[in-house]
């Protein structure tokens, strides 16, 4: 009988059940972070999109705040992006432990 475990073949942020140290739990996290923040910026860029179409030569006001909103969720997603690699840095650093970023055999 053949039997395999999807962690196998699929890498997946929860492969482990178990956390061996804080440093696991706040990667993990960092990791579900990243893609949730994705997912806020293109909805808000999708949004912003749509004000600047909708608006364009019948509403200055609503452009402007259009443009803001895109900026704002470009300028948090570099945030998001850039946390996330100081965190995998550090991790690596201080602790010693191999991270996606510094191994990508990880």
């Amino acid at each position: 009988m053949l039997s395999f475990s999807i962690n196998t073949y699929i890498r997946t942020p929860f492969a482990s059940p178990k956390f061996l140290t804080i440093g696991d739990v706040v990667s993990t996290i960092l990791n579900g972070a990243v893609g949730v923040a994705g997912i806020i910026m293109l909805f808000l860029l999708l949004g912003a999109g749509w004000t600047i179409i909708s608006s364009h030569g019948n509403n200055p006001e609503g452009m402007k705040k259009a443009t803001k909103t895109a900026t704002t969720a470009i300028v948090g997603m570099l945030v998001v992006v850039f946390a996330y690699f100081i965190v995998q840095l550090v991790e690596k650093f201080f602790f010693g432990t191999n991270t996606p970023l510094t191994d990508p055999g990880v």
